[in-house]
């Protein structure tokens, strides 16, 4: 029996069961090593599930700063259960932990940015990594150090070596690279496909499966380089995973898992199907350049910048006696080659491999804000474009990133008052005080902050940490660019979690044998059932921690919620002229043209009269909703469910209800039958709706709102007429009202 487990982007774990001989599966930073599975994700937090006792473990804190974006068992030879796990950490940060009791035994540090990808050598002495910084480094895993890096011409995406050891590959991108770990480190084979390589798989040195992002397989000769078979199309989106099922001859797999952004896991035995190749022109390489094979009188290497990691140290040497003694980690073997220690020497010109990618061509300081004080300034719609922002020692400033954002890091910010635009991932706020952030993100994450205010639109539940007095109110600004950057962030209006504040503060009784704070063991979370082959349901699925009704607020006084009619825009007043202007939607004002050869200085608006708030263009792509205020509007509850392709009736409704201040709350979530059946039972709807509730491919939209008496019953007749099944039972709306963040 087979287990395959995949990570979705909602946040979810899915396990299948399949008949086929292994036991081994992985997907995006959800890992499978002997009988455990490891999910790490941007809650901080590694999830941990025994699949032969069938229970939860428990999760595990991530004992650095932001998300787990990657994890890696070791496994000694000769054992079938793993000794070890690494996790990389958003803040370039590398943890271990022992998994016979699941101790955190080490903090490895060294990377600037994000660790992308971990590879462990068989011998478990050494491993590598790479992170968003474009360097990788070696690590002595007995000792627990970094012995070497270097830095790459590009950021490498994933690392892994070989099963045998003797090599490691490094991908970037649509190219992908194998490097020797003998004495000179060599490059052995590179290649580079049609379109980005998203994952890779193999069961041998010589032969690689690539998952493509255009839904092809390909399979690649490590010897030759060239590709040698493969599927044209074997999913009709991005495949993002791969696994080897069941081992077959010639090196090529017989049984094969792929998983992709269609939605689709697909099982094929692949036999002797290899012969659905891709066209054999330029197979040397996807397109017709770069493709090298190492040879004994010119081995070409990466080229590398810098050396070592600046303690003093020298590197490793081409026969890996650093980190080579015995100790913790090691499986008794004794390594032949060291991993990636060859690479100390640098090319003076890029050859080939990795080093000859492009980088994109970005200023740094285009993309943050830094040690400012006393000052007003903008970033315009356009000048972010996805990326990562920084803002960092501020104080007494007025900071407006008006643009999609990739990720935003606030630190040690006192008195400011910012503006984020729509952050496809996480905003973290640290070590603040006394600040304003307005901001529409999939993720809140505040630490060691106080006295802060906060006017959300957050995906998920904003998280607070180590902080106190922290009070949060829903987003309801808007500027022309709005709706099309939220779409860009793939951020539904639907999707407002700003009153579902989840306090990850540790209460001192909790603490566990006085581990600083960080647990020795997961705490306890075990199913009510044996793991199941479909979603869990929300009670299994809750995080650990303090959780508790907003309406009753926090009672040891670390947040609460502002009382309704706290407005965003109320809280950044005075809002300076530039950024009311970007906001309004007014073009930027021409320079002023030199006379003389001389620049003419613009004079200076008059600091006694701040600009007003700026007048919303158009609605807001954010729906203001009440959340869990207490005392919440008089009149009649109703709860209204939309079925899948009728979210702009839905939305049309609830614009309309939060308007008048009728809306409570917002959800949009894909429904199985039981869960839909669910709903329609307890909302005492016709059975025949829960089909419709959970078409395949469709997102069901629930409405809750309290209307005045006097407009009850219109507005009602007005849910109905639009196709929405109406109840005023609060039962199945506080059901579906979270479903999808909470489970």
């Amino acid at each position: 029996m087979v287990f395959l487990f995949a990570g979705s982007y909602e946040r979810f774990i899915f396990g299948y069961s399949a008949n086929a001989d292994c036991s081994e599966s992985a997907v995006k930073c959800c890992v499978a090593g002997g009988p455990y599975v490891a999910s790490g994700g941007a809650d901080d937090l590694i999830h941990l599930y025994d699949m032969v006792a069938e229970r939860d473990l428990g999760s595990l804190m991530n004992p650095c700063d932001g998300a787990v974006p990657c994890l890696q068992f070791f496994t000694p030879e000769g054992r079938s259960t793993p000794s070890h796990m690494l996790g990389g950490s958003a803040d370039g940060a590398i943890n271990i932990w022992r998994c016979r009791d699941w101790e955190h035994l080490k903090v490895m540090r060294g990377h600037k940015g994000a660790v992308n990808a971990l590879a462990v050598h068989p011998s478990g002495k050494l491993a590598l990594s790479v992170a968003r910084d474009a360097a990788i480094r070696m690590w002595n895993l007995v000792k627990g150090r970094c012995t070497y890096t270097t830095r790459l011409e590009a950021e490498a995406e994933a690392v892994a070596f070989s099963h045998s050891g003797d090599a490691y590959s490094l991908l970037a991108g649509s190219r992908i690279s194998v490097f020797s770990t003998d004495g000179e480190g060599g490059l052995k084979a590179t290649y580079t496909a049609p379109r980005r390589i998203l994952c890779t798989a193999s069961q041998s040195d010589n032969l690689m499966l690539l998952g493509l992002e255009d839904g092809s397989v390909r399979v690649w000769d490590v010897r030759t380089s060239g590709v040698v078979g493969g599927w044209e199309r074997a999913h009709a989106s991005r495949v993002r995973g791969m696994a080897i099922l069941k081992e077959g001859a010639n090196d090529l797999p017989a049984s094969l898992a792929t998983a992709s952004s269609d939605g689709t896991i697909k099982l094929p035995r692949v036999g002797n199907s290899w012969a659905q190749s891709p066209s054999r022109k330029s197979q040397r390489n996807g397109d017709g350049d770069g493709a090298e094979a190492g040879t004994k009188k010119g081995k070409k290497r990466p080229a590398y910048r810098g050396g070592d990691d600046g303690d003093g140290e020298e590197p490793a040497g081409p026969s890996g006696r650093e980190g080579h003694s015995s100790g913790a980690g090691a499986s008794g073997k004794s390594p032949t080659k060291a991993a990636g220690g060859s690479t100390a020497a640098a090319a003076s010109k890029p050859t080939g491999g990795i080093a000859n990618l492009p980088r994109p061509k970005l200023d740094p300081k285009d993309f943050r804000f830094v040690e400012l004080k006393g000052e007003a300034k903008v970033k315009p719609p356009g000048s972010i474009n996805g990326q990562a922002f920084t803002i960092d020692n501020c104080h007494d400033c007025d900071l407006y990133v008006v643009d999609a954002c990739g990720q935003v890091t606030i630190d040690d910010c006192k008195n400011c008052r910012i503006f984020v635009g729509p952050t496809d991932g996480a905003v973290f706020i640290r070590n603040s005080s006394n600040c304003t952030l307005v901001a529409v993100c999939r993720q809140l994450r505040t630490r060691d902050c106080n006295n802060c205010r906060l006017a959300l639109y957050c995906r998920t539940r904003p998280i607070v940490e180590s902080s106190s007095n922290m009070q949060f109110t829903c987003f309801d600004m808007s500027y022309p660019q709005l709706a099309d950057h939220m779409k860009h962030s793939k951020l539904s209006a639907f999707h407002n979690f700003w009153w579902h504040i989840y306090d990850f503060t540790p209460k001192a009784s909790r603490m566990i044998d006085g581990f600083k704070g960080q647990p020795r063991h997961p705490f306890p979370q075990p199913f009510p059932q044996p793991f199941p082959t479909r979603l869990l349901p929300p009670s299994a699925t809750s995080l650990p921690g303090r959780v508790y009704d907003a309406s009753r607020g926090d009672p040891d006084g670390n947040w609460d919620l502002l009382p309704a009619g706290s407005t965003a825009a109320s809280l950044l007043q005075p809002i300076p002229q530039e950024p009311a202007d970007v906001l309004a939607g007014k073009p930027p004002a021409p320079a002023a043209a030199p006379e003389g050869g001389e620049q003419q200085q613009p004079e200076p608006a008059p600091a006694s009269e701040p600009a007003a708030a700026p007048a919303p263009s158009g609605p807001s792509p954010v729906l203001l909703t009440c959340g869990g205020r207490a005392g919440r509007p008089a009149g009649s509850y109703m709860f209204a469910m939309f079925e899948g392709g009728k979210q702009d009736a839905a939305m049309q409704l609830a614009r309309a209800a939060a308007e008048q201040g009728w809306l409570l709350h917002t959800n949009e979530a894909k429904l199985n039958g039981e869960a839909a059946g669910q709903l329609v039972a307890e909302a005492g709807w016709a059975k025949s709706a829960a089909k419709a509730l959970s078409a395949a491919g469709t997102a069901a939209v629930g409405l809750e709102l309290v209307v005045p008496e006097a407009e009850a019953e219109s507005f009602k007749k007005r849910l109905a007429e639009a196709g929405g099944l109406v109840s005023a039972s609060e039962g199945p709306g506080k059901a579906f009202r979270t479903m999808g963040v909470d489970g």
